[in-house]
């Protein structure tokens, strides 16, 4: 199949890359969408009585952030393998330093967790999930079975029919758990980019484009819905902009929100996540 760009070589190809920098500059020198009077809605602007229409855009996208504006379709279409180093994350890593790696990275206590290697780490997930998969694959190859045909095939396996209907029945839990990890690492990523000192709003946007991206090509699954991403960027976007008029102070608020013990999001939900993700996918990988 067609190789991912990691997310470390996505991050960089818009830190480090010529053209990434470039259209970064050129997306942050644009004015706002919206004029000055800031509670006008985006649709209202579509049609003034008065002048040329304004840049057509999504209700649900910050004003600032250009990106966003509908026709970016092919400047944004970039091919990142084509970029950088080659991705040697595509080998199979071996599932014990994947597992060592996350849980390194990401521990229980909020206060330790190391988001300098979060996108290392999110991409080892990742490989841990397309090795889960093709781990399935391949068994379901050697039993010779396929979706419409494995209780026919398996009448006479008990053995293997258990475990098809187990591994049925986990396969909606262990997707659910990936797509929560996917959506909140990426959240308290951005959290900690947002909190860093220096500000640097070129590295913030590199990081901003990386996690969740202006434009969506492919995801992991059909849990994870590309509007979700895009109203995440749209509110991280509008963090930006208030970090940069008024310093990584305005964090606190939403950090203390988003660790609240009612919030879904919150780093001991995230963690708890994670760790039972992780359990289910080592378990399925070791009995495939």
């Amino acid at each position: 199949g067609q190789k991912l760009p990691t997310l470390k070589s996505v991050n960089g190809y818009w830190k480090h890359e010529t053209q990434g920098r470039l259209i970064t500059e050129f997306f942050s020198s644009l004015d706002k969408i919206s004029p000055s009077i800031n509670d006008t809605t985006i649709a209202k602007l579509r049609t003034p009585s008065e002048g040329p229409p304004e840049p057509k855009a999504s209700p649900d996208h910050a004003p600032d952030d250009r990106f966003m504006d509908l026709g970016n379709e092919a400047l944004l279409d970039i091919d990142f393998a084509s970029f950088g180093i080659p991705d040697k994350s595509q080998k199979c890593l071996p599932i014990l330093v994947i597992l060592n790696t996350v849980r390194r990275v990401f521990p229980q206590k909020y206060e330790n967790v190391d988001f300098g290697h979060s996108l290392t780490a999110l991409d080892y997930l990742r490989d841990l999930e397309f090795t889960r998969r093709d781990k399935l694959r391949h068994a379901a190859e050697c039993l010779n079975i396929s979706l419409r045909s494995w209780k026919s095939v398996l009448a006479d396996n008990p053995d293997a029919l258990r475990w098809i209907e187990l591994v049925q029945k986990y396969e909606l839990i262990i997707e659910e758990g990936y797509a929560n990890i996917f959506i909140d690492i990426r959240i308290w990523t951005m959290v900690a980019e947002l909190k860093s000192t220096p500000f640097y709003k070129p590295n913030v946007l590199a990081m901003l484009n990386t996690l969740f991206p202006p434009a969506v090509k492919e995801l992991p699954n059909d849990r994870i819905q590309p509007k979700v991403l895009h109203q995440y960027r749209s509110s991280f976007y509008r963090y930006i902009t208030a970090v940069e008029a008024s310093g990584p102070s305005v964090m606190k608020a939403f950090e203390q929100k988003l660790q609240g013990s009612d919030n879904r999001h919150s780093w001991r939900n995230t963690w708890d996540n994670l760790t039972h993700y992780m359990e289910l996918a080592e378990q399925m990988i070791k009995q495939a």
